[in-house]
């Protein structure tokens, strides 16, 4: 459980209905739904009633929600109770969707400046959403995600409404991750992705948003989270461990320096897919940029773009 499902509980509830919701909150549908599910599997009982008409609460729901708001309440006072800090020139903070290359290029900087008297870098992982919402809060200068760019992309709107600048870094085809001893890398031929389906897939716990997982290949619809068999992981690492260990893959994009080195994982395109990842870095309007996020930027736009390993 967290604050984010507290979050989006108490807007259902709000707007009694998960779909009103969902647009309030810049999310799809199913999105908020499965979100919904994993909060009610947590607390082990049923918050909502879900009706053709939307969604009332249930008893137990009652009483989440009164304690959801006092602690969404808490957290609001606590955020206001001290002022921002001036960052420095060894102050960088960056928040990143889990992308192994983001973490490389974090690396490298901090490489860069460890003869530092004094440092303070941090590096934050989580969803899109979670990214726009460090940036826009202050906790990091500068967020880098991905997403599908659609002519309906809610993102553009976001970034409007929420002050944000977006700047584009790469568009990249999404590949397959699997075990260097995958047994598809001796068919002879580049695996499809429908010979990968009796595999397991592995995903980030509650993160359903992720286009990733939902794939066109000649007009053909690939939704993952169908797959028979499924591992769900929180983190980055946790999930190369397990696909270096195992016949599981997952969807990600080109290898990253340390990949298989430390994890015994390859990457390898995926035939004919119509889907291309997007991604940028968004950071306040009118933000100044420190020396150390200018230096990040243009090492991770390598990594993206195929110029440093």
């Amino acid at each position: 459980m967290n604050l984010k499902q507290l979050e989006y509980f108490s807007a259902v509830a709000q707007y009694g209905s998960i779909n009103k919701a969902a647009q309030a909150l810049y999310v799809s549908q199913p999105h908020l739904s499965h979100i919904l599910q994993d909060l009610e599997e947590d607390v082990g009982t049923a918050l909502l009633i879900r009706t053709k008409k939307g969604v009332q609460l249930t008893e137990e729901g009652r009483h989440f929600l009164q304690h959801s708001q006092k602690i969404l309440g808490e957290m609001n006072q606590l955020q206001g109770l001290f002022h921002k800090q001036e960052r420095s020139e060894t102050t960088f903070r960056v928040s990143m969707t889990k992308f192994s290359h983001t973490m490389e290029a974090f690396i490298d900087i901090l490489n860069q400046w460890s003869q530092e008297p004094e440092l303070s870098f941090r590096l934050n992982e989580g969803s899109s959403m979670d990214v726009i919402a460090d940036v826009e809060s202050g906790y990091s200068d500068l967020g880098v995600l991905h997403f599908e760019y659609t002519p309906d992309s809610p993102f553009p709107r976001i970034f409007e409404e929420k002050k944000l600048e977006y700047r584009h870094l790469s568009e990249i085809q999404p590949h397959i991750v699997l075990s260097q001893n995958h047994p598809l890398l001796n068919v002879g031929h580049d695996p499809t992705l429908e010979e990968f389906r009796p595999y397991g897939f592995v995903r980030y716990i509650g993160e359903y948003e992720d286009f990733t997982y939902n794939l066109s290949i000649h007009g053909v619809h690939y939704d993952l989270d169908d797959s028979p068999r499924i591992a769900s992981v929180y983190g980055r690492a946790s999930l190369l461990h397990l696909i270096s260990a195992t016949d599981f893959y997952t969807i990600g994009i080109q290898e990253f320096g340390r990949q298989a080195g430390c994890y015994g994982c390859t990457s390898i395109p995926i035939p004919d897919c119509d889907n291309k990842l997007e991604f940028g870095y968004i950071v306040r309007a009118g933000a100044p940029q420190c020396r150390a996020a200018a230096e990040f930027i243009r090492n991770l736009s390598g990594r993206l773009n195929g110029q440093l390993p």
